[in-house]
């Protein structure tokens, strides 16, 4: 839902400030910047997020973008559990390989799931690894980012061939729902 409202309405007072507010799912933006407003409020937001993000139209023929959807969305859940078990994410020298095999040190390897938390990482949709950043700056959940070069292996390029990361990731799980009930 998207919509605005006159914040001074409420105090007594006449403006002709109106702030604009959306809300997708269960997340509520009190005030949405630029590129979340053009998105989830577009008639059409396969092609605002095509002309925000620089990437192809996300639609039922469109099985890449499916399966990088698919992709990120279950590597960063993995990445949300590894968190709540050791307090840290991987760092990115360990990469998205400590999903797979226990960390060195035995004692953090304690809290480490039997079978890690993926038998194998997922590979892109052209059979690449994904590429795992983690900010070292501080402890703070959600602070990585996983992408994929897109159709080239390439870092930038459009269509088929643009980077497709974790920070586009709300926006495509909105349109593969809005799609899913058309």
């Amino acid at each position: 839902m998207c919509g605005e409202y006159d914040a001074d309405l409420f105090r007594g007072s006449s403006s002709e400030d109106y702030f604009r507010f959306l809300t997708v799912g269960q997340t509520r933006y009190v005030r949405p910047n630029t590129q979340q407003w053009d998105i989830f409020c577009s008639n059409t937001p396969a092609e605002a997020l095509l002309e925000q993000a620089c990437i192809v139209l996300f639609d039922a023929g469109n099985t890449e973008l499916a399966k990088i959807t698919l992709g990120l969305s279950s590597l960063s859940l993995a990445l949300e559990r590894y968190y709540k078990a050791h307090f840290v994410y991987p760092t990115s020298e360990q990469g998205l390989e400590a999903l797979v095999s226990p960390p060195a040190n035995p004692a953090a390897a304690g809290a480490y799931p039997q079978g890690g938390y993926f038998k194998a990482i997922p590979l892109d949709p052209w059979g690449r690894p994904y590429v795992y950043e983690e900010e070292q700056w501080g402890g703070t959940e959600g602070r990585f980012t996983i992408s994929t070069t897109g159709a080239d292996g390439v870092v930038g390029g459009g269509g088929k061939s643009a980077d497709v990361s974790t920070a586009v990731l709300p926006y495509l799980r909105q349109i593969a729902n809005v799609i899913e009930l058309q």
